[in-house]
């Protein structure tokens, strides 16, 4: 909305136009999906198999004592979540079980390691972003210029497939580190400082 120069008068309505926008934001990607002919199924679906070998090649500071829960919130994106619940079922991290939780506040991001956002707006993924950068988790989405506003991993479409790009920048803030083998993976490796 800030893009566009729409601004509230008041925090509420600013929340109402960043809400809209992200809804408008949605409809556009389901008409494009399904004019390239792919079911929103099966693009979740490829983003949740993505999620999973992300994790395995994410070097993940301290993950506390042994057998405790290696938590993947979903905010904001409730559609995903139980496409995400079962990419990641019985899955484990360094003996660590990972379990995918739906979140509904800001402060719930704190205990997450990934926190997968539906966010859409520069200013919310901003401070998400510090958010997850103070809690050590990665944050991932998929709208427009995510990872240029503080994501850490971003789902882009490329002739109706889906690819991702990653923000170095945002990963060393969260003191995670990303594999050198899936940088060359990614659409597009991005540095905020040159």
């Amino acid at each position: 909305a800030k893009k566009l120069g729409l601004f509230g008068s008041n925090e509420i309505e600013e929340a109402l136009i960043d809400a809209v926008t992200e809804h408008v934001r949605d409809i556009k990607q389901k008409y494009a999906d399904s004019r390239a002919g792919k079911s929103g199924d099966e693009l979740n679906a490829a983003k949740a198999a993505f999620i999973a070998n992300f994790i395995k090649f994410i070097e993940w500071p301290d993950l506390g004592r042994a057998g405790s829960k290696f938590v993947v919130g979903v905010y904001g994106a409730d559609d995903f979540e139980r496409t995400v619940e079962d990419a990641l079922a019985g899955r484990s991290i360094s003996g660590h079980p990972i379990v995918v939780t739906q979140i509904h506040s800001d402060a719930e991001c704190k205990q997450c390691r990934i926190v997968i956002s539906g966010a859409s707006s520069e200013d919310r993924v901003e401070k998400l972003g510090r958010i997850c950068n103070d809690a050590g988790a990665v944050l991932i989405g998929e709208s427009d210029d995510f990872i240029r506003y503080g994501g850490t991993i971003g789902f882009v479409m490329i002739s109706s497939h889906v690819h991702f790009d990653v923000n170095l920048d945002a990963a060393k803030r969260s003191h995670v580190t990303i594999s050198a083998r899936l940088l060359p993976l990614a659409h597009e490796v991005y540095r905020e400082r040159s």
